[in-house]
């Protein structure tokens, strides 16, 4: 564990709260859709979407895609395609470029690839050169891309890593 560095976990919701925070979120999307039934008849989800955070990723996966994810692969997945292809659709007028020009496919290989080497090393918190290292490590043969660009395009434009103070990175859930 790095100096200086806090770890903090979201606790895990009720059905009442999980209930009021979706009907909220419904109001400040304009969403008009019952999503609380669809939860209970969809199990994975309803043992999935268990805190403030998840209910937050459902919502930005529902207004991309228009439907509910089939199951837990396809949330995980949709969280990454709403949040590459969307990124500034939420923010009123904001638009930021990508610095990699990678298309989706190929960013989100390289992510899940950066991902999956860092989760079985165990590291879920980085500083800037290890962050780079996973994405150099995670380029397939005959592509070029710069690991330093996607690593801003990752924490700047989807915000799917977090820089935190004292250039430490981490991902903005475990999850993901």
């Amino acid at each position: 564990k790095m100096e200086y560095s806090y770890e903090f976990s979201i606790l895990r919701i009720d059905n009442s709260q999980r209930k009021l925070l979706i009907e909220k979120y419904k109001l400040a999307t304009n969403i008009d859709f019952n999503i609380n039934r669809k939860l209970e008849k969809i199990s994975y989800l309803d043992e999935l979407i268990v805190n403030p955070l998840l209910i937050a990723l459902l919502f930005v996966i529902f207004k991309s895609k228009k439907s509910f994810p089939e199951n837990e692969i396809d949330f995980y997945g949709g969280i990454f395609l709403a949040l590459y292809r969307n990124h500034d659709d939420r923010k009123g007028g904001v638009k930021r470029a990508f610095k990699a020009n990678l298309s989706y496919s190929d960013a989100e290989t390289i992510f899940r690839k950066c991902s999956f080497l860092s989760f079985s090393n165990k590291d879920i918190e980085f500083n800037r050169f290890e962050l780079v290292n996973y994405i150099s490590k995670s380029v397939g043969k005959g592509h070029t891309v710069d690991p330093e660009l996607f690593l801003e395009d990752l924490v700047n434009v989807t915000n799917i890593i977090m820089e935190t103070e004292y250039d430490t990175y981490s991902y903005v859930h475990r999850s993901i």
